[in-house]
C-alpha cells in the first residue's frame, strides 16, 4: 500500500474498504486498499492492482489514526444497516 501513496495523481490519501460481492473478483478477498484517481487516469498501476470504477455511494471515511473499537464497531453498525 506504501507505493499507492508515491502515485502523484491520487486525489486523497490510501484506503482500506470492504468490496461488496459485485467487485469482488473471483480469487480475491472483499478487502482492498487503494486510492482514488481522476477518470482520465491513464498511467501504470502497480502489480497486483485494478482499477475499479465502483457506482456512486455513500462512503464512512475516518480521519484519525486510532478508533476506539466500541466506536468503531457501532459506526459499521449503522453504516451496514442503514
Amino acid at each position: 500500500m506504501d507505493y499507492l501513496v508515491t502515485i502523484e495523481a491520487t486525489l486523497n490519501e490510501s484506503v482500506s474498504l470492504w468490496l461488496p460481492d459485485d467487485m469482488t473478483l473471483k480469487g480475491t478477498d472483499i478487502y482492498a486498499h487503494g486510492v482514488e484517481l481522476p477518470s482520465e487516469y491513464d498511467s501504470e498501476i502497480p502489480i497486483r492492482y485494478d482499477i475499479i470504477e465502483p457506482e456512486a455511494c455513500k462512503l464512512l471515511v475516518f480521519r484519525e489514526n486510532h478508533i476506539r473499537i466500541q466506536i468503531l464497531s457501532q459506526l459499521h453498525y449503522y453504516v451496514w444497516n442503514r
